[in-house]
């Protein structure tokens, strides 16, 4: 390898150590979150994560404390209540 190559992947290895040892932890600090939302990641992230658009992490269940898709007042008050004259999580 020539000489400016190991300047380069010095570099490389340097910012990677900044991004990865600095950054990562704040930023998930700040957010509270590791990473973004992952569908099929087996964690239902509500609000991001719903039965409607991740049913692999978020199973339809009344007492979840969303007013899934399926679910009324009627059938799961625990997580549907009226709200303005239409359901919302409880």
């Amino acid at each position: 390898m020539g000489k400016g190559l190991w300047w380069y992947l010095l570099l490389a290895f340097i910012i990677g150590l900044i991004v990865g040892v600095l950054i990562a932890p704040l930023v998930t600090k700040i957010t509270g979150r590791v990473t973004a939302p992952v569908c099929g990641d087996g964690v239902c992230s509500y609000p991001e994560e719903t039965s409607t658009t991740c049913l692999v992490d978020c199973p339809v269940s009344c007492g979840n404390g969303i007013c899934d898709s399926g679910e009324t007042q009627t059938t799961c008050p625990t997580d549907c209540t009226y709200l303005g004259g239409r359901e919302v999580s409880g």
